[in-house]
């Protein structure tokens, strides 16, 4: 009798073991954690140009498993270079949204690169766009409800010359659906859309406007209409005591009860937003920083009921506590030395951590910051360093997977999705991984029969590996398994689920470890092919293989409970 998995060297014979791969540990525990859970994401992912612009741009992959070998923290995995050379990285999503692919752009020569990170060690580069009728040089990505794309482009060229861009909304995948100009009657043609707040309850995008040329400065702020896309307002914000600190509208960001927002500029002003949907929308100066010349307040990120912001002026990322948006105050901050400017920060889904890349002296140096929600406070990851013991890493001297080992600069710092995150997944993926979680349910309880009636009566199980060094496979059948019984239970772990549907049908793809007996037993990944039979999905194939670190690896969690890792 053939059976799910053959455990090697688990008291010195092989196990008897269900024939589907559990996705999530025993039964007792749900597929994925709550929505609070704190799992920590296990990759950074850096856009960087080359220092010297002799060399292509890339996005690399940093290791930064929370908990894992000390040696292995900071490590880089791998890199993936876009055509082209001396060109100018810049913004990519500030987040990486559900479907793991990410935008990002390169302002110096108008292109954007859409990176697939469903496996998150080995991105994948599916599709390069650049001018969209018109409309020149995309700069910020923001998901919209329908997990299209909203870029904002910079500007167009018409007969009077350089003229105002505007927004383009595209799929996931880089094809435009629709877009909008902002070079309309009234609007001042220094305006340049920069970066934006999408608010689908009350049908607006909120869009700030700095020109990234720098060649112009004004203090317009823009009210777009998210359903038609079309302007609905220009205003201007109001100067400060400084008199400079409205200019140049840099990022609007949505605080964490959904509707307020509130705007920085690169002249370090910070203003909140009032009576948005309204017909008469204003803004006023609620906090300010100070400003050091040739540098730009840049980069924010919200986390619960704080406010984080880059400040050059103090070499400094600043928490604010916005509890009452209208008086911030400062809770916390992360110096850095003189001559670093800090300009980008991204912070992680579970918002433990908070990337930083900057310029001048940190033009080549990311640095990482812990982050406690609970009180804002800011202190430095003192394990993320590089191989000369400097406080973060450089991105110098280093034997680069595409090629080379100049020094770069990165701009862009996204974190990865947690492993085993569904939180984020779109129903439709919930739907799927619930069909996976049953089945895995039925496999930790041994019920063979429970499992059947979730697949087709034509589906298959293969398991795939290498037997004295040549490819072989075993292939059993959905009746066959029914007619196995009951078995003895594993404990298989899955993570880094990726959930794709293509209409009717839909793969998960999952690597897993697994452990019998007290004892590990090997890892791999399960490949699930599942059918919409009416409006139930049901599993019809799964192939898996049976491998060895370091071809897969163990959970990031570590070894079950009461269980010692392999080799112990």
């Amino acid at each position: 009798m053939q059976t799910r998995r053959e455990c090697d060297n688990v008291s010195g014979m092989s196990i008897l073991l269900p024939i589907f791969a559990a996705a999530f540990s025993l039964a007792t525990v749900p597929v994925q954690p709550p929505a609070s859970a704190t799992r920590s994401s296990d990759y950074l992912y850096l856009w960087a140009s080359s220092a010297d612009s002799t060399a292509p741009d890339f996005l690399a992959v940093y290791d930064v498993r929370d908990g894992g070998k000390s040696d292995r923290y900071g490590s880089l995995v791998t890199t993936l270079a876009v055509p082209g050379r001396g060109h100018r990285t810049h913004h990519t999503d500030h987040a990486l949204a559900a479907d793991r692919q990410l935008f990002a752009n390169d302002f110096g020569s108008g292109e954007s690169y859409v990176f697939d990170l469903t496996r998150p060690s080995a991105p994948r580069l599916v599709k390069q766009f650049e001018d969209v009728g018109g409309l020149m040089h995309p700069h910020s990505f923001w998901r919209l409800p329908n997990n299209n794309v909203l870029a904002t482009f910079q500007m167009q060229h018409d007969a009077a010359g350089m003229a105002p861009g505007g927004l383009v909304e595209m799929t996931p995948h880089g094809e435009v659906v629709r877009s909008s100009s902002a070079n309309q009657p009234g609007v001042d043609r220094r305006v340049r859309p920069y970066s934006a707040a999408v608010l689908p309850a009350i049908d607006r995008v909120v869009v700030t406007t700095s020109d990234m040329d720098n060649r112009d400065t004004t203090r317009a702020l823009q009210f777009w209409r998210l359903s038609d896309l079309s302007l609905q307002h220009t205003i201007e914000l109001p100067a400060g005591p400084r008199g400079d600190e409205a200019y140049r509208s840099a990022e609007p960001r949505i605080l964490s009860d959904g509707k307020t927002v509130m705007v920085s500029t690169f002249n370090c002003g910070l203003y909140l937003l009032d009576g948005i949907a309204d017909n008469t929308p204003s803004a006023r100066l609620v906090h300010s920083f100070p400003r050091k010349p040739g540098t730009s307040c840049a980069v924010p990120v919200v986390a619960g009921h704080y406010y984080l912001i880059t400040v050059p002026a103090w070499s400094a990322v600043v928490s604010l506590d916005v509890s009452d948006p209208a008086h911030p105050r400062e809770v916390s901050r992360v110096s850095l030395g003189p001559n670093d400017v800090p300009h980008w920060i991204g912070i992680e889904p579970n918002h433990q951590r908070v990337v930083i890349t900057g310029y001048q002296a940190m033009k080549t140096r990311v640095l990482m910051a812990n982050f406690d929600e609970r009180t804002g406070r800011l202190s430095f990851d003192e394990r993320f360093r590089g191989a000369s013991g400097e406080l973060g890493i450089r991105m110098e001297n280093t034997a680069w997977p595409h090629g080379g080992n100049g020094a770069s600069v990165p701009h862009g710092a996204v974190f990865s999705l947690p492993a085993g995150d569904t939180t984020s997944l779109s129903p439709s993926q919930r739907q799927v991984m619930a069909v996976v979680d049953s089945a895995m349910a039925a496999i930790n309880r041994g019920d063979m029969i429970a499992l059947s009636n979730l697949m087709t009566d034509s589906g298959q199980v293969y398991a795939a590996r290498a037997r004295d060094g040549a490819p072989s496979f075993v292939m059993r059948t959905a009746a066959s398994q029914r007619a196995t019984g009951r078995r003895a239970p594993i404990i298989e772990r899955g993570f880094d689920a990726e959930v794709r549907i293509a209409g009717t049908f839909a793969s998960v793809w999952l690597p897993y470890d697994l452990w019998a007996e007290g004892k590990w037993s090997h890892c791999g990944v399960d490949q699930f092919t599942l059918v919409l039979v009416g409006r139930t999905w049901r599993i019809v194939n799964l192939t898996y293989s049976v491998e060895q670190p370091p071809v897969c690896r163990m959970h990031p969690d570590g070894p079950p409970p009461g269980y010692k890792p392999p080799g112990l």
